[in-house]
């Protein structure tokens, strides 16, 4: 089962965790979005895709991660792991 890698915290309300698809494009819901969303065994989930446009670039460092994600405008959400940022933009 595909696993959360990573928890990101972008402020005092939000919380972004990278995640990685097994085989079969399945990923876990880790525990803390669960219980802030109440969902349990059985529950729906509905995903939404809004032709955003995303960005991937490696850096060097942290300190690069966030001059990149600082110098972007609207932002959508980013996320940092292993050297790498991803943004998405929104339109």
């Amino acid at each position: 089962m595909g696993a959360f890698t990573e928890a990101l915290s972008l402020n005092q309300q939000t919380t972004a965790f990278s995640a990685r698809l097994d085989s079969k494009g399945r990923i876990t819901i880790p525990s803390q979005i669960r219980n802030r969303l109440s969902l349990e065994a059985g529950d729906r989930v509905s995903l939404c895709v809004s032709s955003p446009r995303v960005l991937v670039r490696e850096v060097e460092d942290t300190k690069e991660a966030i001059n990149l994600v600082e110098s972007l405008d609207p932002i959508r959400s980013f996320s940092y792991c292993s050297g790498t940022v991803e943004v998405v933009l929104d339109e």
